[in-house]
């Protein structure tokens, strides 16, 4: 496309602008998947937790451990204090929104929470791409499993923000948070960040995606359908020992 295309960041697989547009995709069309899934929820559920743990453990330690090398045990550091911001934000939001419900105001406060969370739910998901692994998108394949586990993972945050914000969020919310991922893909290309710059915003991804999976994701006992967590977890496993 000659030098109006921005040449490619060292980070950048050749698939991630697919999995940038499957996960818009996941965020337009939450609704129907959540609908035809329905019936099957739990075994959905576990199944994308299984998938999500695998990414983590399979895809971001690597990372970190590459981080660390750059950046030393401050990469740690780093990973702590995203965890724990990022629960305390979206504790605080969900909070503040029970409240307003609770005493009957439905005006601008609860609106700015809604925004607010939003606003987070965006940052998260531009970073998921921003900070996405170059070997976790270097292969259809594994691309394709890799926007399945998050894509199910974000149909999981899109169904509790949809939850706690309803109209609001299916009318507005979920076509503001389709463009994230696609300017995410955007700002990595144009951008090309640095070792150091790339480093960091992993540490910050490990640990907002960490507190999401263990905190939100992985059903709780007596819902989990193990068969289906750990047949995710496997087939996850088996594609990354397959890839290139």
């Amino acid at each position: 496309m000659g030098d109006f295309w921005p040449p490619e960041s060292d980070h950048t697989g050749q698939y991630a602008l697919l999995v940038a547009m499957l996960l818009a995709i996941s965020h337009l069309a939450g609704p129907w998947i959540r609908k035809g899934l329905r019936s099957q929820s739990t075994r959905v559920v576990s199944f994308g937790g299984g998938l999500a743990v695998a990414y983590v453990f399979l895809k971001l330690v690597p990372e970190i451990e590459e981080a660390h090398e750059y950046l030393g045990d401050n990469v740690h550091i780093i990973i702590l204090f995203s965890f724990l911001a990022f629960y305390a934000l979206e504790s605080h939001f969900l909070n503040q929104r029970g409240q307003f419900e609770s005493e009957g105001q439905e005006g601008a406060g609860s609106r700015r929470s809604f925004w607010l969370h939003v606003t987070l739910g965006w940052f998260y998901t531009w970073m998921i791409i921003f900070a996405l692994p170059r070997d976790a998108t270097d292969e259809l394949f594994l691309a394709v499993f890799v926007s399945l586990s998050i894509g199910l993972h974000i149909v999981f945050k899109s169904y509790m923000m949809h939850v706690h914000h309803r109209a609001e969020f299916e009318t507005r919310g979920r076509y503001v948070l389709a463009t994230a991922p696609l300017i995410g893909w955007i700002s990595h290309v144009m951008i090309q960040p640095s070792e150091a710059v790339f480093d960091v915003s992993i540490a910050i991804l490990a640990g907002f995606l960490m507190q999401g999976v263990f905190r939100e994701e992985l059903p709780s006992y007596n819902q989990t359908r193990f068969r289906w967590l750990l047949l995710g977890a496997v087939i996850f496993l088996v594609i990354v020992l397959i890839g290139p």
